[in-house]
């Protein structure tokens, strides 16, 4: 069965990584054909993909707006070969191609919604397109329910045929490159909290901050911060007034090789779509806390450890207390955090998708 994957561009993100690893792992697996679509051709991925064992083909959209003929008789050609279309981001142009090539669509929801961001009526004016384009598609996938109620109080959805599956990550293989050796000194002998994560205020590291200050006895302790992004400068002021130990280790491609410095992960969004970051930290036995307020990250931890959603920084600080005591006293857990967080198997959302594209295909009854 050929598939095209759309989303607009290979940058650094969740989606992007998300689609890569669906498309290698359903290569692997047989019975799916994938080829990706990118909108644009840019981003830091894009060598990735163009060096992964799957078809890549370049939309070379100029933006929302960009409603080329020509272009879209490229796409529509390219959509009309397939057996699926599945989108993984809207843009008119595309929706349109879609449509014209006659075959299904399959639309995922990963959640980016940009609430609480004010719109421009351009953005206002696709957002209704937006509804009326999903509205009529064969099938729309979400990846938490948290973006299943949100999606509906946006788009409505009530009649679409659709299904909740949860993002998946490879959680199995060989472990990956090793850590900068500068990093891992800093971190030797020390009880090491830990996040990995784009720096932008969504994403409230400012909270992590807070929390790791009311950690009581933490003289032996580091915070570990992998990432950058524009509230990097704030965030290291910040911590400099709190007068905590914590390390900006900058940009780092192989994550995991950093996550398995730390001993407890911590994610403090808010309203997270999913946040796989979460599952792999679960994947290399590592507690993941997270906030409440978190949406999908809050729904996925609750399914194995409620005490590692927190309500606030001082019961942050307190949680990393707690994990601290079970650490020393060989009490870690790791086992069952590995084994729950298979249930999130790249495999596993490879096998529901196809499950997906094999009905709505033939045509079956949701």
């Amino acid at each position: 069965m050929r598939v095209v994957h759309y989303l607009w561009s290979a940058q650094i993100g969740g989606i992007e990584r998300l689609v890569l690893d669906l498309a290698l792992e359903q290569r692997a697996r047989g019975g799916v054909d994938p080829v990706v679509l990118l909108g644009v051709g840019r981003g830091p991925l894009l060598d990735r993909y163009r060096s992964a064992a799957v078809p890549v083909e370049v939309g070379g959209l100029r933006g929302g707006a960009d409603l080329s003929p020509g272009k879209l008789r490229r796409l529509t050609g390219l959509f009309a070969g397939a057996d699926v279309v599945h989108l993984h981001a809207y843009h008119p142009l595309v929706a349109s191609a879609a449509r014209r090539a006659g075959v299904p669509v399959v639309f995922t929801e990963h959640g980016a919604f940009g609430i609480g961001r004010r719109r421009r009526l351009a953005e206002g004016v696709k957002r209704w397109l937006q509804r009326r384009f999903l509205n009529g598609v064969q099938f729309v996938t979400f990846n938490s329910e948290h973006t299943r109620r949100t999606a509906r109080s946006i788009f409505g959805l009530s009649e679409v045929p659709q299904e909740v599956i949860y993002n998946g990550t490879p959680v199995r293989g060989a472990p990956g490159a090793p850590p900068d050796p500068a990093v891992a000194e800093r971190c030797r002998g020390r009880f090491v909290v830990g996040a990995a994560s784009r720096f932008t205020p969504r994403k409230r590291l400012d909270r992590l901050l807070d929390g790791f200050a009311r950690m009581p006895g933490r003289d032996d302790a580091l915070l570990l911060l992998v990432g950058d992004g524009p509230e990097r400068p704030r965030l290291e002021e910040h911590a400099r007034r709190l007068g905590i130990r914590a390390l900006f280790a900058g940009y780092r491609v192989d994550v995991g090789a950093y996550q398995r410095l730390m001993d407890v992960c911590v994610v403090p969004s808010e309203a997270e779509p999913f946040g796989l970051v979460a599952i792999e930290a679960l994947a290399l036995g590592k507690p993941a806390v997270v906030f409440r307020d978190g949406g999908g990250l809050a729904e996925v931890i609750l399914g194995h450890e409620p005490k590692d959603v927190v309500s606030g920084v001082e019961e942050l600080g307190v949680r990393l207390e707690e994990h601290r005591d079970a650490i020393a006293a060989g009490r870690d857990g790791a086992g069952e955090r590995v084994a729950y967080a298979r249930r999130f198997d790249i495999g596993v959302m490879a096998e529901r998708m196809r499950g997906v594209y094999r009905r709505v295909f033939d045509g079956q009854p949701q």
